[in-house]
């Protein structure tokens, strides 16, 4: 039997003999050595938006990211005022962190189809970053 189809059989048979979640997870983890990580849907989006920011919206990433849309303007006619304005508003855009919170977490968390689950998810970006509290 492998770890998976161990830790599964574990997990279960445990949950529905002692009625607790919290049990059947150490249960599985003993019969597994402790081969599964728990982890709340919390903190996988904090882990993916933090990979998000940390990777694409570096001053340089935003730079290079805004400079591909405003050379598509460029070769499409726009004058240098209107590709400055453009980059001045892509890396707002692009810089713009707490609007990636905002309308991440609204399609992560489906609030944006089902407004009632805002209440199970709380979340903020000032609450889960310390950079927006410091500015």
């Amino acid at each position: 039997m492998g770890v998976l189809e161990n830790g599964t059989n574990t997990f279960y048979r445990s949950l529905l003999q002692k009625g607790d979640g919290g049990q059947a997870l150490r249960d599985m983890n003993e019969a597994t050595d402790n081969a599964f990580f728990p982890f709340s849907v919390e903190w996988l989006f904090l882990q993916i938006l933090k990979g998000y920011f940390n990777e694409y919206t570096t001053p340089e990433q935003v730079a290079i990211r805004a400079e591909r849309i405003v050379a598509h303007m460029v070769l499409n006619g726009a004058s240098s005022s209107q590709a400055d304005m453009a980059r001045r508003q892509m890396h707002a855009f692009l810089s713009d962190r707490k609007m990636v919170f905002d309308t991440q977490y609204r399609h992560f968390f489906f609030v944006d189809v089902h407004p009632e689950i805002a209440e199970r998810f709380r979340m903020t970006f000032e609450s889960c970053f310390q950079e927006a509290q410091a500015s």
